[in-house]
């Protein structure tokens, strides 16, 4: 549910995207260089490159996992009575 959250954040710019997410140094003056470290280089995390009913798969991943984390806590406590 955290991990969910936090990629749900990153992708609404709630939170600060980790040196991992983002290529900053393309700063190459060769095309060929420019042309292999684009070719190298990871997506950005704050693309969403899927959705559904307009929500990216984090947002519903975080959704679903807040549902479940809900139902099995009221399980729980209503199994002690």
């Amino acid at each position: 549910m955290f991990l969910s959250g936090y990629h749900a954040g990153i992708e609404n710019n709630i939170f600060n995207e980790y040196s991992g997410c983002s290529v900053d140094n393309l700063n190459l003056t060769n095309k060929t260089e420019l042309l292999n470290s684009l070719k190298n280089s990871l997506p950005n995390c704050k693309d969403v490159n899927f959705r559904i009913f307009g929500l990216s798969l984090a947002t519903l991943n975080f959704i679903i996992s807040i549902i479940v984390t809900v139902f099995i806590v009221n399980k729980i406590i209503n199994e002690k009575k």
